[in-house]
């Protein structure tokens, strides 16, 4: 039916999520037969399938009795002074509707004509028996295929907990009538115990009224209030009616398949992963701070970071204001990065003079500060520690049972292969001597490959923030407004000369632009204002703090998206699934449908 097909469409998508996730993670493999079972309600929600509705109550309260009564057929469910007699479902349906009672188990289950069309009315054993253990499956499988549940007790079992444990269980699913059997035994107490009848109703979740809540007796089967629970149970619903009465069936199922109850273990382990996650983020972010602290390194930080603000600035001055501002950049990234160069390279040399030229060069041509410089701070303690945050990142996943979430994104070690290093140390006289450069350089790599990363993703989010304090929309409207104008006047002049059929002297356009040069001054200085204002000069521990989800934790940051996503989806179709619910609920009336769980 087009109406579920959102609905069961995003089911499927969950259900093939929670297969893949339920080898490490029990909540899912729970919800993944939860949707299967509700995806199979879905199925037949648009067919042929009849009302179902399921008399539900633990021993002792008449039940087969009043199921005899309303089907008007003394015997055909049989009534025992042996309790707990009913073994199997007792369904009274027309037998055209017996082939589409998928729970009817034609070898047990005993068919009683009906001449109520579109409705199937089934007995289902006590709740509360010392064989429930036997019966359970049987009365749970007819619950879960019914629409309607009628909730059957007596005055003296109006307080028990299994069965009300029961009906807790499935309040949320179903549609609901609430029947106290029995009344003629305590004649007089009608009032009494309608009052304790529907407190006990309100603890379980409803909200009970006259038009869902009967004090009736099995034995006085011609009396009003009898007669009214017959009206409810066999009143005429139209075809659309019953369908969606299966819609709110099926939804019902999909609202539990991702109820509170099971996904809350999910919600925890993310919750110990994200936290695990930051407390690992903390430690990268120690090994950062500790890297940048050295005099050297905090000098050149300070030098790259006031350029790096500069860099975002052409884009928030905007317009004309973005011109001076663009241009300050390059020039002063040029000078910036040759002194870095400089820095960087030690003594000098014409090589490392080459070397910072070329640094200069490329801070013109791509606006790029070379930040490797920065990297000088770092040793190889720094590079172990980070991988001990690997390690522990892994370590903490496979610790919280999810180690099948983890993709196997490297191949064999292949730690047989000697390496290059050792290869050439071998070698007579020169080997040593040639491992050692090898291995400094190598080391060298390593520090550049896995810090410089933490550094720019560092630089650039301190950045950004420092540029969008300096430079907001009241900066970039005044340092526009008079270029603006100026602009705007030079405009009109040049305009009314074209009309007037005669051209300006180049004196004016030398002056315009002189002119124009001049009215963006007062903005470019107020925005060097702002950045100066605008603590540019670093503090290494907020630079630090700044890293947000290294590569060093993305192992352990990659399963909890994993469940993050999942609990996405499970909490969009959850909504989804109550909204078309509520939807739906607009055509079933209670004194026909039964209520909800208030």
């Amino acid at each position: 039916m087009n109406l579920l097909s959102g609905v069961e469409r995003d089911a499927k998508a969950l259900l093939d999520r929670a297969a893949r996730m339920a080898g490490a993670l029990p909540a899912a493999s729970v919800i993944a037969v939860r949707l299967g079972r509700a995806l199979e309600l879905a199925a037949g929600a648009d067919g042929a399938r009849p009302a179902t509705i399921v008399l539900l109550g633990g021993t002792g309260v008449g039940k087969s009795a009043l199921f005899n009564a309303l089907i008007r057929v003394p015997g055909a469910s049989p009534e025992h002074v042996t309790r707990a007699h009913t073994d199997r479902l007792y369904v009274a349906a027309d037998p055209a509707d017996r082939h589409a009672l998928g729970f009817l188990d034609e070898a047990r289950d005993v068919f009683i004509p009906s001449p109520a069309h579109g409705l199937a009315l089934v007995d289902a054993p006590d709740i509360d028996s010392v064989k429930w253990h036997e019966h359970r499956a049987v009365t749970r499988a007819a619950v879960e295929a019914c629409d309607v549940a009628v909730y059957i007790t007596s005055p003296d079992k109006v307080a028990n907990f299994t069965v009300n444990e029961e009906v807790r269980e499935w309040a949320s699913r179903k549609r609901w009538f609430f029947v106290m059997n029995r009344m003629d035994e305590v004649p007089g107490a009608l009032e009494a115990k309608r009052g304790e009848f529907d407190r006990r109703l309100a603890q379980l979740g409803f909200a009970p009224d006259d038009s869902v809540r009967f004090m009736v007796s099995a034995q006085q089967a011609d009396g009003d209030e009898f007669n009214r629970l017959a009206r409810a149970v066999f009143s005429a619903r139209t075809v659309a009616q019953v369908q969606a009465l299966h819609i709110n069936t099926a939804l019902g199922a999909v609202r539990h398949a991702v109820a509170d109850d099971v996904m809350a273990p999910l919600r925890a382990a993310h919750s110990r992963l994200a936290a695990d996650e930051r407390a690992l983020e903390q430690r990268v972010q120690a090994v950062l701070a500790d890297g940048l602290s050295t005099p050297r390194v905090t000098d050149a930080l300070e030098r790259v970071m006031r350029e790096t603000v500069w860099m975002q600035l052409p884009g928030r001055a905007g317009w004309l204001l973005a011109i001076p501002v663009w241009l300050r950049c390059r020039v002063y990234a040029v000078m910036s990065a040759f002194a870095l160069g400089r820095m960087a390279t030690g003594a000098a040399s014409l090589a490392r003079l080459v070397r910072a030229g070329w640094y200069a060069v490329m801070a013109a041509l791509r606006g790029a500060m070379p930040l490797h410089v920065l990297l000088s701070g770092f040793s190889q303690e720094h590079l172990r520690q980070l991988q001990a945050v690997r390690n522990d990142a892994a370590r903490a996943v496979e610790d919280a049972g999810l180690g099948s979430l983890l993709r196997d994104e490297h191949g064999p070690a292949g730690d047989d292969a000697p390496s290059i290093g050792e290869a050439l140390a071998a070698v007579p006289v020169i080997g040593h001597s040639i491992s050692r450069l090898i291995a400094a350089g190598t080391a060298r790599d390593t520090v550049r490959g896995q810090v410089l990363p933490l550094v720019e993703a560092a630089v650039a989010a301190c950045a950004q923030d420092a540029a969008r304090r300096a430079v907001g929309p009241a900066v970039s409207l005044i340092g526009n407004a008079l270029p603006t104008v100026v602009l705007g006047q030079t405009a009109w002049r040049v305009f009314s000369a074209w009309q007037n059929g005669r051209w300006l002297p180049f004196e004016f356009y030398l002056s315009a632009a002189m002119m124009l040069v001049l009215s963006v001054l007062p903005g470019y200085l107020l925005v060097a204002a702002r950045v100066r204002s605008s603590a540019v000069a670093p503090d290494v521990a907020a630079v630090a703090a700044a890293v947000a989800a290294p590569a060093e934790t993305r192992v352990l940051s990659g399963v909890a998206a994993q469940i993050n996503g999942f609990i996405t989806a499970a909490d969009a179709l959850r909504r989804n699934a109550e909204a078309l619910r509520d939807a739906v609920a607009s055509e079933l009336a209670p004194p026909a449908f039964g209520a909800r769980e208030a």
